[in-house]
């Protein structure tokens, strides 16, 4: 597993980053909420911040939108590295009154 950090891969603000079961890494950012996600993705993000990688980073706010609004509904978001692009481009696209109906 990679070393844990202390900063949210998703907006890169200060954030407890803990090791779990399976290959999963739990985020408990004050900003984008608690969120999952596993480890290949955890590597991708982290290494995209470090690189500076556009296409990477341009996928976050999406992320770290699609947390928010997955906790604001009592749930709790797992990230996988099949899912986090899908996951970015519908909560980048989608209204804010739209997802708090709850229309996912």
């Amino acid at each position: 597993m990679p070393q844990y950090q202390d900063s949210c891969p998703l907006c890169g603000r200060n954030a407890d980053v803990r090791p779990l079961e399976r290959e999963r890494f739990l985020v408990r950012c004050p900003f984008c909420r608690p969120v999952i996600l596993d480890e290949r993705l955890f590597e991708v993000l982290t290494n995209a911040r470090r690189r500076n990688i556009a296409a990477v980073l341009d996928l976050l706010p999406g992320l770290s939108l699609a947390s928010q609004r997955t906790c604001e509904r009592g749930e709790l978001l797992i990230l996988t590295s099949t899912n986090w692009v899908r996951v970015s481009m519908a909560h980048s696209q989608m209204p804010a009154e739209t997802a708090r109906a709850g229309s996912f």
